[in-house]
């Protein structure tokens, strides 16, 4: 693992690490974001290796919200589980962040098509958008100061998301107010060094400058048998929710 560089802020500096050994544990990773398509993705590594530690009654039920999160959420549902694995590692891991793929349900429902191994390219709205919840939920429903993030979408796509990401952090870095976030660990599964170090050239380049738009979204707690989680759902309908905030 190494650092790569830093984004200067308005409020904060997040320095920015990429890990290339494709694992999702150590001990720095307060929140880990992973997309929740099962199959050859992130997810599923990330899966695997908490089974390879003996996890495997929490392997079970993360399958169980990840399953939610892609195939029966028709809105992008980003659902915060919190975990605990100091028992048979050292880790600050305290949250799983799934997020919905550009394959889920709910990207289907708000574009009508899907975007699986190439087959379109993906809405760059649909990233950006995506990634700030996530990081929100991370740090400011969790208070995580170092998240890690794996690869979004399809890898054929590689850059297309990491620029929107990277683009998700410059703007949290110049938020008024500033938060718990320090560090940011790219993780190495499908997303390169190489692209990782374009994310400055593509920041606000000469005569240029983007603002975070606030997204509208709604916020609900439940249990579901051992595991404790947050959903954080853009663009609800205000019957659903009493919860209704700008981030």
């Amino acid at each position: 693992m190494k650092i790569l560089f830093g984004l200067r802020g308005k409020s904060h500096d997040i320095k920015i690490w990429y890990d290339n050994s494709q694992k999702f544990l150590n001990k720095y990773i307060n929140a880990v974001i992973v997309q929740s398509k099962i199959g050859y993705t992130s997810f599923n590594n990330f899966c695997i290796e908490l089974r390879a530690l003996g996890y495997y009654r929490l392997v079970e039920e993360i399958y169980k919200h990840g399953k939610y999160v892609e195939e029966e959420a028709e809105k992008p549902t980003i659902r915060k589980l919190e975990v605990n694995l100091q028992d048979k590692l050292e880790s600050k891991l305290r949250w799983v962040v799934l997020v919905p793929s550009s394959a889920s349900r709910a990207y289907y429902e708000r574009y009508k098509s899907y975007d699986y191994e190439g087959v379109s390219s993906p809405s760059k709205t649909w990233f950006y958008e995506i990634a700030w919840t996530a990081i929100y939920a991370a740090v400011i429903r969790g208070s995580s100061k170092t998240i890690g993030i794996s690869h979004l979408t399809p890898s054929l796509f590689e850059g297309h998301q990491v620029f929107c990401i990277g683009e998700t952090l410059g703007h949290w870095a110049d938020r008024e107010v500033q938060t718990s976030l320090n560090e940011v660990i790219f993780l190495g599964c499908c997303i390169e060094e190489r692209t990782l170090h374009q994310i400055p050239v593509v920041l606000n380049p000469e005569g240029s400058m983007t603002y975070h738009r606030p997204i509208k979204v709604g916020i609900r707690e439940g249990k579901e048998n051992e595991l404790n989680y947050e959903d954080i759902i853009i663009g609800p309908d205000k019957a659903e929710l009493e919860r209704i905030v700008e981030i």
